[in-house]
Parts: structure tokens; sequence; C-alpha cells
């Protein structure tokens, strides 16, 4: 009579919890480190729509005597106005008595991005404004 050996092959049910253990231990290294570059990289959307309506902020003063106080007067949207990728809401605030020389634009966190470390993020007249918003390490990250 002949014997009949059967290999058994696969994993023990040890062997797959360790697996399943390391793999939780990388997730919960991991993922911090990836929300942190995820909302670094949101903050390119405060800066980008900042900039960009600085600019328009002086092509709107070079046709009129002051700058625009609204969102609405600057480029007819709505005020506050969410940026282009939706991660801050934009607003215009003017000085009382000096609309003519001075504005400030404020990008506040958003939707997925409330809670970021960096806070508000503003320019005025003369750039990027650190004291009122954003520190400059936020600015060049």
């Amino acid at each position: 009579m002949k014997k009949i050996i059967r290999k058994v092959s696969g994993f023990t049910l040890m062997e797959l919890m360790i697996v399943i253990a390391i793999v939780g231990i990388l997730a919960a290294v991991a993922y911090p480190s990836y929300s942190a570059y995820v909302s670094q990289a949101r903050r390119v959307d405060a800066m980008n729509n900042l900039l960009r309506y600085q600019i328009e902020q002086e092509k709107y003063r070079a046709s009129n005597i002051q700058y625009a106080a609204s969102f609405t007067i600057l480029v007819g949207g709505a005020d506050p106005l969410p940026s282009s990728e939706g991660f801050y809401s934009l607003s215009i605030n003017l000085p009382a008595g000096n609309e003519a020389t001075q504005f400030t634009i404020t990008a506040a966190p958003a939707g997925a991005q409330v809670g970021d470390a960096c806070g508000n993020f503003v320019v005025d007249q003369n750039g990027p404004n650190f004291g009122a918003g954003a520190n400059a390490g936020c600015w060049n990250q």
C-alpha cells in the first residue's frame, strides 16, 4: 500500500496576526506625516489666491481712486469668496479712513483645512502680512 503525503502550505494564525500588527504600526506612524503634508500642500491654495487678488486690487486702484472694498466690486464674486480649491475663505478689509491707501485680504481655513496649525494668511498692499496672520515659516513651506 502506498502512503499519500500531503504538503500543507499556508500561514498560521500567529503569523497572520504578526503581519497585521506590523501593518497597523506602520500606518499609525505614517498617517500623521501624510496629514501634515496634505495640509502643507493645501496652504498653496491660500497663497496663490491672496497674491492673485492683491494684484487685482492694484489693477483696480490704477483705474479708480481707492481699493475695492469687497470681492463683489473687485471681481464680481460673493463676499466672502471661497478660494479656487475651496480650502480657504477670502475676505477684503479696508481700514476706516484709509480706503485709498490700505487694504488687507485674509484667507481663513475652511472645509477640510479648518484647524490647520498656520491659521489665517493675510496680505496687504505691501505683500504678506506676518503680524496679522500666518508667520513667515508657514509662507515658506
